[in-house]
């Protein structure tokens, strides 16, 4: 009995010390709370203001209930502000995070998962930088920017170093020809050789294309006339207006003599001069150049299929001319564009939103600037660094439609114009989906099974031959263009940038998470 007594003293004496300190604990925290709130503790248990509030609350007869008051200071302890005090949240802007932050928390406790809040940022900088990094609309002009292409830079520049020989770098719209002349302009310099970059326009003749290629350069001419020598006192244009009318080869030959360095001449979208240029004594400039000047060397850019495209037919050239076709870029490359952007800019992708855009660009760096670029601002505005496939990818796949190139909209509108029954659209879609060869081409037979999957039921080959060939014709926009003979009928996209837009057309159209649409790709 003495031995039960004495168990159950012992028990109401630890029963004792535990509420004891717990009263200690509670008191701290109130103590804590009060100065956290201006307030400073007096006798009797009240706590009077410096802010000269209530005078009741400062008596401490309406004093708010200590549980209360630890969910508050517990709060305000989870999400600090910018300065060392945990309690500065509660002042000016980091207020604001702190409220995102209290329903962060109440969200994630409902899904029972830990809260992990992404750091305070400027949104305003974060969606300029944003702008910085994907530039859908112009080339790359600086080195940090510029991805992939390495090979086809090394093997230009070896061209630079050979005698004689000149480069004509060539392919299909939108694969990145002029980021990649500028970044040689950018290589040449640093290699301290004299670099021209000029790009070519409709209205260009032989003569201005010269004039705009040199308009920084100044000649010193001695007493007889003749160029000397460059930068040095009296100087003056090498193309003055009187010398227009015996303007040839020789003459340019002449101004780059002067100019006395080894010489890199850049000529960007050479494929828009019109019949007004003389390509026939343009390569006849190659020529003399070549003969005369070992250390010059041309870098012709443009879109064409070969060189006789470009500059015509010359044979005593052909052994001067290096061609290299750019072709689009790998996949590699462009996951290498999205995550290079990401990191610059501080944010999060998930892997399989990466793959969606890398398939939806269809090598096309453009378009994975335009995805990259809308999926990773609606992610901003929605006051996040992560980016999802819903809303962000959703929402950049419907902006980069609107946004991209007028001729693409206005020929896909009339390809697929025509009663709801018609399923020209879905004809795209599946061409767009189908299998090409190296020259980007395809076979009606490969559009059974992407249509199959489209329309969801079973397709034979007579059900659509018709519509690929009304693709081809001009109202219905001449989205596709026919080759071979019969039994070997091809077809390929007229602008190959039109497969990408049929790809993220389709994906809208289907209204559901972009992730849905790697189904259509295996």
């Amino acid at each position: 009995m003495m031995v039960e007594i004495m168990m159950l003293d012992r028990i109401r004496m630890f029963f004792v010390y535990c509420m004891g300190y717990v009263k200690i604990l509670i008191g701290a925290i109130y103590e804590e709370n009060q100065k956290t709130a201006g307030c400073q503790p007096v006798g009797g248990g009240g706590c009077w203001h410096s802010n000269g509030s209530n005078p009741e609350i400062a008596r401490g007869r309406y004093p708010q209930p200590p549980r209360r008051r630890i969910r508050q200071i517990r709060r305000v302890a989870w999400w600090p502000g910018k300065g060392e005090n945990p309690n500065e949240e509660a002042k000016g802007e980091n207020c604001e995070e702190g409220r995102r932050g209290a329903l962060a928390e109440k969200e994630a406790c409902g899904q029972g998962r830990a809260v992990q809040m992404s750091p305070p940022f400027n949104k305003e900088e974060r969606l300029k930088l944003i702008g910085q990094v994907f530039t859908p609309e112009l080339p790359i002009k600086t080195k940090d920017f510029f991805i992939g292409r390495l090979d086809v830079l090394a093997r230009c520049l070896s061209v630079v170093e050979r005698p004689g020989a000149h480069v004509i770098l060539h392919g299909h719209r939108g694969v990145g020809k002029t980021s990649l002349a500028t970044i040689l302009k950018i290589l040449c310099d640093v290699e301290n050789r004299r670099t021209f970059f000029a790009s070519c326009d409709s209205v260009d003749t032989y003569e201005s294309l010269w004039r705009k290629v040199f308009k920084d350069v100044l000649i010193q001419r001695d007493g007889d006339g003749d160029e000397v020598s460059e930068d040095i006192s009296t100087l003056e244009s090498p193309f003055p207006e009187e010398s227009y009318a015996t303007f040839g080869a020789s003459k340019v030959v002449e101004v780059l003599k002067a100019i006395n360095d080894e010489t890199v001449i850049i000529l960007d979208e050479f494929d828009r001069l019109d019949e007004k240029f003389n390509r026939r004594l343009f390569s006849d400039t190659i020529k003399v150049v070549s003969d005369n000047l070992s250390g010059v060397t041309f870098i012709i850019v443009g879109v064409s299929e070969d060189v006789v495209t470009l500059i015509g037919e010359h044979a005593s050239i052909e052994r001067n001319l290096v061609q290299e076709n750019l072709p689009v870029m790998p996949p590699a490359e462009l996951r290498e564009i999205i995550e290079n952007g990401l990191q610059i800019l501080g944010m999060t992708m998930d892997i399989t939103i990466q793959e969606s855009i890398v398939k939806f660009s269809c090598g096309y760096p453009h378009f994975t600037h335009l995805l990259a670029l809308h999926a990773c601002r609606n992610a901003v505005l929605r006051d996040r660094l992560d980016v999802q496939a819903v809303p962000d990818l959703r929402s950049a796949v419907s902006l980069s439609i609107a946004q991209s190139l007028d001729s693409l909209r206005s020929a896909y509108r009339d390809g697929t114009s025509g009663t709801r029954e018609s399923i020209y659209e879905q004809v795209l879609w599946a061409s767009a989906l189908a299998d090409i060869d190296d020259n980007n081409t395809f076979q009606a037979k490969d559009l059974l099974t992407p249509l199959s999957k489209i329309l969801r039921r079973q397709v034979i080959y007579q059900s659509f031959i018709g519509h690929l060939s009304k693709l081809c014709n001009r109202d219905r926009g001449e989205i596709l263009q026919k080759s071979g003979g019969k039994g070997r009928v091809r077809y390929t996209f007229r602008d190959p940038r039109m497969r990408a837009f049929c790809l993220l057309k389709c994906e809208e159209s289907r209204k559901i998470a972009p992730l849905g649409q790697t189904e259509l790709f295996t």
